[in-house]
């Protein structure tokens, strides 16, 4: 097959970003915290459960959702979602 037969079957490219072509400054789980107190604000978050509480959610969404829900029918935006919703 063709490059160009094969890119018109390509509905969707996605990558991987994180830690590869780019980080978030002190962490996702800092960066929560702080859109948190900012547009919800929510001033008394303990960072050290919060980022606890995201790696568990992360690795909970990778055994039960794997890539990012690409095969158990959920979009990536839910998937994001329910990360966060687990997180706090």
């Amino acid at each position: 097959m063709s490059t160009k037969n094969l890119l018109k079957h390509i509905k969707v490219l996605t990558f991987d970003v994180h830690n590869v072509l780019l980080t978030v400054k002190n962490g996702a789980p800092n960066q929560y915290a702080r859109l948190a107190r900012q547009h919800l604000g929510i001033q008394s978050i303990d960072e050290s459960l919060l980022r606890s509480n995201f790696v568990q959610a992360f690795r909970t969404l990778n055994t039960t959702h794997p890539g990012y829900g690409v095969n158990t029918n959920i979009s990536s935006r839910q998937w994001w979602t329910l990360l966060i919703e687990y997180t706090f």
